[in-house]
């Protein structure tokens, strides 16, 4: 499947960026443009059932993965995915031949005291709503909230009940790394427990914590996050 993909920049090296869960495209923008600054040409999809990319039948994993290097085509010096992104590029970085790859709190667990996810895969399959948004996310705006709630509600939200994508399940990249690879967590992270930390680094697998990060990352402070992932870019 051919996805909507939105494009930064002119530089040598060819960057793929992979959006979170409820995201889109658009919200890589301010990661793209500080690589756009260090000499990448950047390109983001939206994935299948988000924003402006066609819904699908089923959401595998799989699927997801292959819709990615469909669309992207040629070799990406970096691949980089966040959250559902992170869950979702293992599965393609072998066939994108990324030099590197870079995890960015990605979500290879779903624990069930999660309220993210718990809000996500309701029981009754019905979606979030305002009530679940509050609940998640106390300190934004009245404005921020709804805006946040409508794109949610404007994507398939269907697929987090789609067992083929493996939201509940735990996945793991593969063991030894297949390319260099660098997995930024949250400061603590729900979605990668110790236990895998040390997994990943006898996997070959460099692991940094971005210091009182929320999941967020590169998009709750910037700063922060460039200084986490200092002579990686």
């Amino acid at each position: 499947m051919k996805l909507a993909v939105k494009e930064w920049g002119s530089g040598p090296r060819r960057a793929l960026l992979i959006h979170g869960a409820t995201s889109t495209k658009e919200t890589m923008t301010p990661l793209a443009e500080e690589l756009v600054q260090r000499g990448y040409r950047v390109i983001a999809p939206d994935l299948r059932g988000h924003g402006e990319s066609p819904r699908g039948e089923h959401y595998a994993l799989q699927a997801l993965a292959d819709d990615v290097v469909e669309t992207v085509g040629e070799p990406v010096e970096l691949a980089v995915g966040h959250s559902l992104g992170g869950k979702v590029l293992p599965w393609a970085v072998k066939d994108l031949k990324a030099r590197r790859a870079l995890y960015l709190d990605p979500a290879w667990t779903a624990r069930e005291v999660d309220p993210y996810a718990e809000a996500l895969t309701k029981a009754d399959g019905s979606p979030m709503n305002l009530d679940d948004m509050q609940a998640l996310y106390p300190w934004m705006t009245p404005e921020d909230m709804q805006e946040k709630l409508d794109r949610y509600l404007a994507m398939d939200w269907k697929l987090f009940h789609d067992p083929l994508l493996q939201l509940r399940r735990t996945t793991m990249p593969a063991i030894p790394a297949v390319t260099r690879s660098l997995v930024v967590l949250a400061d603590p992270s729900v979605l990668v427990p110790p236990v895998m930390v040390q997994a990943l680094e006898v996997g070959g697998y460099e692991v940094r914590t971005q210091k009182g990060g929320d999941h967020g990352l590169f998009q709750s402070d910037m700063p922060a996050f460039l200084a986490t992932v200092e002579g990686w870019l």
